[in-house]
């Protein structure tokens, strides 16, 4: 068995070499994942136990789509995205934010308050509200 991580998240962006990402929730994330201990950190994904020829399959998955330029979108509708946190009271930290924003695929600074995510989504055209 072969560990590997899979994406308890609704969507969220993994990088693979110099390309950004979208799995959603059950995707295996590529062992080329260089950005796995952050997003195991704010548990968006989970550790799974793998036969190595799962996870060969899943690698091999990898290269062939890592030739497309950009992010790599699966099909998604806006259904699939998480809600945004509150803007206040509880559940608004700046933490719940920059998870949200992880989320949905946009990178914030992992020390950006509230309103830096806030205003980093609007930019984005993503949903705050």
């Amino acid at each position: 068995m072969s560990v590997a991580y899979r994406m308890k998240a609704v969507t969220a962006v993994v990088k693979v070499g110099g390309t950004e990402k979208y799995l959603h929730r059950g995707s295996i994330v590529p062992s080329a994942a260089t950005n796995v201990e952050h997003l195991l950190a704010v548990g968006l994904v989970e550790e799974v136990n793998l036969l190595p020829s799962d996870v060969a399959e899943v690698d091999s998955r990898e290269e062939v789509s890592g030739e497309q330029s950009g992010p790599e979108v699966l099909q998604s509708s806006d259904e699939d995205l998480p809600e945004p946190p509150a803007k206040a009271g509880p559940g608004s930290s700046a933490e719940a934010w920059r998870n949200y924003a992880s989320a949905i695929g946009v990178e914030v600074s992992g020390n950006a308050d509230r309103a830096e995510v806030i205003a980093a989504l609007e930019a984005a055209g993503k949903p705050t509200e």
